[in-house]
């Protein structure tokens, strides 16, 4: 009987300070990430020495662990007021050489309906490499497309590829580099394999020339590798 009072005492207070506190727009909404070093009471610690002192609250969180290292990401609404001593606290009790975190103000307007349909899926099969980019690329409704790179190794090689990638809104989704000592020959040669996700807006054979092209004016050597094929032959759920 005394606790069902108290919820009927304590419940209109809490609404009604949150209406205030809503109705007055003085509050935030951050996403809170922290990644690094695994270990006991670390979510505990956060709130207790960050978020519950200056009045936060926490509301959708996600946590991911592989082997001993972690990541986290909260839902966090405070005060505008307390945003400065938000960050301090955040500096003070979490930052350190084995943990780090950002905290970033979320976009009221990303979260306006779009209209979009939710479809989800349990996918399984056998494990094979790169299944995860083939799903997102697929998603995405781009395609994948593979070159090995070399030639002679000169300064700015990595920046100058990326460079016309970023600028033509190409995404990078794997990049790998080697230098090969070249004493026989008098200078060493550089190779790069690198996997581009090329939205299907643009026209995936002409952006290959061009690509190739550019490689050319750098004294590189290009070969593509063969087209990714989804085939995923997974199976639906």
């Amino acid at each position: 009987m005394l606790s069902n009072s108290l919820r009927a005492i304590s419940r209109p207070s809490v609404f009604r300070t949150a209406q205030r506190f809503y109705a007055t727009g003085g509050y935030k909404d951050f996403v809170l990430h922290i990644s690094g070093t695994d270990r006991i009471g670390l979510i505990n610690h956060v709130a207790k020495t960050c978020i519950t002192p200056v009045g936060g609250n926490i509301g959708t969180t996600r946590m991911t662990q592989l082997g001993s290292e972690m990541s986290m990401l909260f839902e966090v609404t405070v005060s505008a007021q307390k945003e400065k001593e938000f960050h301090d606290l955040l500096n003070k009790n979490v930052s350190s050489p084995d943990i780090k975190f950002f905290a970033k103000e979320i976009d009221e307007r990303a979260l306006e309906p779009t209209g979009d349909v939710l479809k989800s899926w349990r996918i399984f099969g056998p494990d094979s490499q790169q299944l995860t980019e083939k799903l997102t690329a697929w998603c995405a409704g781009d395609v994948l497309k593979s070159w090995r790179i070399f030639g002679p190794d000169s300064q700015q090689l990595t920046e100058k590829l990326t460079a016309w990638c970023a600028e033509r809104q190409i995404s990078v989704v794997d990049y790998s580099s080697h230098i090969f000592p070249g004493g026989h020959i008098g200078y060493d040669i550089f190779e790069v394999s690198i996997r581009l996700s090329i939205p299907k807006s643009l026209d995936v054979v002409q952006i290959s020339k061009e690509f190739e092209a550019f490689s050319a004016t750098l004294g590189m050597e290009s070969e593509e590798a063969k087209s990714v094929d989804l085939g995923l032959g997974f199976g639906e759920q």
